[in-house]
């Protein structure tokens, strides 16, 4: 294979063409929202109907306003659990290909040093996990709360470790080619890894605030991943467009 079609295919496998799923923070915020709306909205409804009991038969269409909105936001939030989980899997295995793909292409090109980093690469793929099975899981009374803590946990320690394994990629890429991994096209102070939030205390937080705390626990979720991926489009852009500028020089 050729640099170019080497190059042809990092750009195939980097998110300028297979972009990273991103999840709007409002949007993802939704499910909690209705959640709290719902259940506030139900004991409004409760002590309405307790101090005037002839108004019981009167709420009735508002009561079930409010369980569809329970229901409602249940859904919203399995959803969003589902997706959490499958852009995991898809980033992972996008990385992966990316820098597969770019150790392939500067080996070709003569930087014989890089291919020691082909055993750290495989690290990036981790292991897939079941969005669907996880769901469900989730579902089961007693065991899905056990479930839902598992996921928040694994999908914050995974995209640390990931991250973590992907910066010291790029320091190696660079100081195998020559090039300071502080400057252009690298800059790897960009790429900083995904904060290691401590499950235990997240938990302990979640206990003291009566499940409150879990909305930020979810935020972080959808925040911390997002960011990732705006880094890792910078940095894919620049590499990609500093390659082509060498490849046409």
């Amino acid at each position: 294979m050729t640099l170019r079609e080497y190059l042809m295919r990092l750009r195939e496998c980097s998110a300028l063409h297979r972009p990273d799923r991103e999840i709007p923070v409002a949007q993802a915020m939704l499910p909690w929202v209705l959640t709290y709306a719902s259940w506030i909205a139900a004991s409004l409804l409760r002590a309405s109907t307790s101090a005037v009991p002839g108004l019981s038969g009167s709420v009735g269409a508002l009561g079930l306003a409010v369980l569809g909105g329970m229901l409602a936001g249940e859904a919203l939030y399995l959803y969003y659990l589902y997706l959490l989980i499958r852009r995991r899997n898809e980033h992972f295995e996008r990385s992966f290909r990316f820098f597969s793909t770019l150790i392939r292409l500067l080996r070709e090109a003569g930087y014989e040093d890089v291919a020691a980093l082909e055993l750290e690469v495989e690290r990036l793929r981790g292991e897939p996990r079941n969005p669907v099975l996880w769901v469900l899981l989730s579902l089961v009374p007693i065991l899905g709360l056990l479930a839902v803590l598992y996921v928040y946990h694994s999908l914050n320690r995974d995209f640390h470790e990931h991250s973590t394994v992907e910066r010291g990629l790029v320091e190696g890429v660079a100081r195998a080619v020559g090039m300071s991994p502080y400057e252009p096209p690298f800059e790897v102070e960009e790429l900083e890894p995904v904060p290691r939030r401590s499950t235990v205390l997240y938990l302990a937080l979640t206990v003291l605030t009566l499940g409150a705390f879990t909305v930020y626990w979810w935020y972080t979720l959808i925040r911390d991943p997002n960011e990732h991926f705006r880094a890792h489009e910078r940095f894919e852009r620049r590499l990609i467009r500093a390659l082509e500028e060498g490849m046409e020089g």
